[in-house]
């Protein structure tokens, strides 16, 4: 009964299939614009069905190939949609030739032809929805407005002429994409019930020989566009069919064919291992004796092996080569404040040990362990940038010589690291005592001729300007050097003093750079007027100033009384803030550029003097800030900088009883400040 009822319902769909093809047939007879709806509209019906029969039962396939063309049918059969209603006759899109329903054609097949082949993909392997929605909505969009809104899409249809040439290849790249699919169906039809393999194999073969009619296609009524839209109904027709009979008629037939087929080889398997059951369970009692003492063995040392591990007072890490954690010491739950080592076991290093979502910023080490080989290297501590450690990677090896892990041993560096800069700095500055050493005795012996001849060289002035003073008197227009005897008699005078200024100036220095050789010297404080010790400096730095800085005041407070202090070491100091705030105008001379030196006592501390040399250069980050006052830091070029102008001058303040304060702002400028304390007479 059941093979009869079967055999009718056969002959029915056959019968009906037939007839509609004939009406289907004599339609277009009568009106090809009628066949051609009806043909659209059979294809995009069973496009939109097999959408939503694989989107509604996407929860119990095992796989989703289906699932994936249905989706790509649903995008396939809006395209028809259009290409329907753009066809010669139905006056939708006004304004339009038979180019366009022609270029909605291929668009739709070249989707159709690539989601079939790229349905494969999915036979073993997930999907991912969204992402798929995506990309199809995205391709439709951009397809639509290539045809309708940019002209970008190629010319399918001349009016007058026929196909283009891109339309015909079109058609072949397309068949052969459909031939590709073909034969990738066949390699791969064991994860199909016939059926299925059967139905979809015809319906690609149907969809092949509905394209290669229409690269005959002369005029949109014509008889290979018949043809053409036939076989086209054929291959929707076949499509329907397979995904029908998967998911509504026999929905666990793929599920449980692995599932026999499996079953089957297990049996096999059975049977020929049946043999060896018995023989094997004579031994098998003792073998579990045997392998219950390598057992106890092997958890003795490993307990032995964890104590000797846990014993190491630094982190050590077990890794395997994805990063992944597989065993940490005690020490190193505690480096890394876990609450116990199970938090961080079988996750990824950045995650289980430090709690980060992604690997630690320019971390190395998932790139060493690709390498095989012992690697160490230095790195900022992950919780704590101040602090240093060098991290080391051993390989372990297993039985057969392979490396399956690696020993990640992390040493905290910090002190040594300070000790050794300390040491190395030690060096330097011992080296340069006495490299300075040499040089100031060689400085103060020329010096020495020049401070002992100054006071001689003023008493034979002494002695001749009287007499050039008579002849001047003598003579009104006198003059010498194109100016003036009187100006140049008070000149004369004026630079004399300035060269035995620069002398002991000089015999200063020197006597600093002794005291940076050795210790901190003795610093010989004497009365001083700051205004007559501004006008020595800024005599000396004018001219150096000027060729940097448009604008430089001087601003001293009135109230400014005679002070105790070593006036060579505080000229010093005020050299050198005024020479590095011109040097700090690195351009070309600004309009707007200004250094400003100002001295001033406290509003509310007595006996304290405020001094401050500010700029509106291009200012200093914060980590160069920390530098400043280190020895041989600089962030000046070589030929105009040392590193050391900074460090003296912050040993000459420290030594007067002051301290140095320093703000700046990128882009805006810096203030070096000077806070001196029980300066008062």
């Amino acid at each position: 009964m059941k093979s009869n009822s079967i055999k009718i319902e056969k002959l029915l769909i056959t019968f009906v299939a037939v007839f509609v093809l004939v009406a289907f047939y004599y339609i277009s007879f009568y009106n090809y614009l009628v066949f051609h709806s009806f043909s659209e509209l059979f294809s995009i019906s069973i496009a939109m069905g097999i959408f939503m029969i694989s989107w509604n039962s996407r929860g119990f396939m095992k796989s989703d190939y289906l699932l994936f063309l249905g989706i790509a049918y649903f995008f396939t059969g809006t395209l028809d949609f259009i290409h329907m209603l753009s066809y010669e006759g139905m006056g939708v899109f006004e304004g339009y030739d038979a180019n366009l329903p022609t270029q909605l054609w291929i668009s739709s097949r070249y989707a159709e032809s690539l989601s079939l082949l790229s349905a494969f993909y999915f036979l073993k392997r997930k999907l991912n929805i969204p992402f798929v929605v995506l990309i199809y909505l995205s391709l439709f969009s951009f397809v639509i407005g290539s045809i309708f809104f940019m002209n970008l899409f190629p010319v399918c249809y001349i009016e007058g002429y026929g196909l283009t040439k891109f339309k015909i290849i079109s058609e072949y790249i397309i068949s052969s994409i459909l031939a590709l699919s073909l034969y990738i169906i066949y390699k791969n039809k064991e994860s199909f019930e016939p059926y299925v393999y059967r139905f979809i194999s015809i319906s690609i073969v149907c969809t092949i020989i509905s394209e290669l009619s229409f690269t005959f296609f002369v005029k949109t009524y014509g008889i290979s566009n018949l043809i053409g839209h036939y076989f086209k109904v054929f291959s929707f027709y076949f499509i329907y069919r397979a995904v029908i009979k998967t998911i509504l008629i026999n929905p666990f037939d793929i599920l449980f064919r692995s599932l026999i087929r499996n079953e089957k080889e297990l049996e096999k398997m059975l049977n020929q291992r049946g043999l060896e059951i018995d023989e094997y369970s004579l031994n098998l009692k003792d073998e579990i004796k045997k392998r219950g003492l390598i057992w106890e063995k092997l958890k003795n040392s490993e307990l032995k092996l964890q104590s000797i591990f846990n014993s190491i007072t630094e982190p050590m890490v077990l890794l395997d080569k994805d990063s992944v954690v597989s065993y940490i010491n005690d020490f190193a739950v505690q480096y890394y404040g876990l609450s116990n080592r199970k938090d961080a076991l079988g996750l990824k290093c950045y995650n289980g040990l430090c709690k980060l979502r992604k690997k630690c910023k320019d971390c190395k080490i998932p790139n060493l362990l690709n390498n095989n080989k012992k690697h160490t290297f230095i790195r900022e501590n992950p919780f704590n940038s101040e602090r240093l450690e060098r991290v080391t990677l051993f390989p372990v090896f297993d039985s057969n010589s392979d490396i399956d892990l690696f020993l990640l041993r992390v040493t905290d560096i910090t002190e040594t690291n300070i000790l050794e800069k300390k040491l190395i700095q030690s060096e330097k500055l011992a080296s340069i005592g006495i490299l300075v050493s040499g040089i100031a005795h060689e400085i103060n012996n020329p010096n020495s001729f020049v401070t002992f001849n100054i006071p001689i060289l003023r008493d034979y002035l002494y002695e001749i300007i009287p007499i050039v003073d008579e002849y001047a008197e003598e003579n009104p227009d006198f003059e010498l050097f194109y100016m003036p005897y009187q100006d140049f008699r008070k000149d004369m005078f004026k630079l004399l003093d300035n060269v035995e200024h620069g002398s002991k100036r000089i015999n200063t220095i020197v006597s600093d750079l002794k005291d940076f050789s050795r210790t901190n010297g003795d610093v010989r404080a004497s009365e001083i007027d700051l205004r007559k010790l501004v006008n020595k400096v800024v005599t000396f730095c004018r001219s150096k100033i000027k060729r940097s800085v448009k604008n430089f005041n001087i601003k001293l407070d009135e109230n400014i009384p005679i002070v105790s202090l070593n006036p060579y070491a505080l000229e010093q100091v005020l050299i050198n803030l005024l020479i590095n705030a011109a040097q700090a105008f690195n351009g070309p001379l600004r309009e707007d550029s200004r250094v400003d030196l100002k001295m001033k006592t406290h509003e509310s501390v007595i006996d304290t003097l405020i001094i401050e040399v500010k700029d509106n250069a291009s200012g200093i980050d914060e980590k160069t800030i920390n530098k400043l006052f280190d020895p041989f830091f600089t962030t000046k070029t070589s030929e105009s900088g040392t590193g050391l102008g900074l460090y003296i001058s912050h040993n000459l303040v420290e030594s007067m009883g002051g301290y140095f304060e320093v703000e700046s702002e990128v882009g805006k400028g810096t203030v070096f400040r000077i806070v001196l304390n029980k300066i008062y007479l």
